[in-house]
């Protein structure tokens, strides 16, 4: 069986078809001069080389923690003011941030932006990256590959991971000093 009559059990992923038809738009290579000094065997190491960085990059794409389901439509995008809007508004991880606040804040971004054929819900799964820096996004690369599929997966593994049992002590706390002191 070859692999274009197994076509239908692949999983697509833009990013490797975009690469794809980069790699066949290229002209074929032709070995190179003497003015660059390369033998053959240094010509093959290099391209050896090439493939381990392509290797590498599907590596990537494999081992990201979200994995939405695919849009209904694929050609859409994601414009470069949200994304410049989200990546204002990062959330780092600290003990000052409120990780409630920020998933507030960041679902209000979200909803100012639509897309015909793509659900809001993965949307948000491929923007809340942005929304996460230093020791966050340090957290969410080191989630399981594939193990969320959904924004409301993605939203309860962040409060649970950055909303502390301390911090749900502390609000208790001042919830019923403020009850005493009425």
């Amino acid at each position: 069986m070859t692999r274009r009559s197994n076509k239908d059990n692949l999983v697509e992923h833009p990013e490797i078809d975009k690469l794809e038809k980069q790699l066949r738009k290229q002209k074929p290579k032709r070995w190179p001069t003497k003015q660059l000094a390369l033998t053959p065997l240094k010509w093959r190491a290099l391209k050896k080389k090439e493939e381990i960085h392509l290797l590498l990059l599907l590596t990537l794409l494999e081992i990201n923690p979200i994995h939405p389901p695919p849009p209904a439509r694929n050609d859409y995008e994601i414009k470069p003011q949200i994304i410049a809007l989200v990546r204002q508004n990062q959330f780092n991880g600290l003990p000052a941030e409120h990780p409630l606040d920020h998933i507030e804040n960041f679902e209000e971004i979200c909803s100012t932006t639509r897309s015909n054929g793509v659900s809001a819900d993965y949307l948000k799964c491929k923007l809340f990256s942005f929304s996460l820096g230093d020791k966050a996004s340090r957290w969410l690369k080191s989630l399981p590959a594939h193990s969320i599929t959904t924004w409301d997966e993605y939203k309860a593994a962040f409060i649970n991971h950055f909303y502390t049992k301390q911090r749900s002590i502390s609000v208790r706390n001042k919830i019923s000093t403020f009850a005493k002191q009425q």
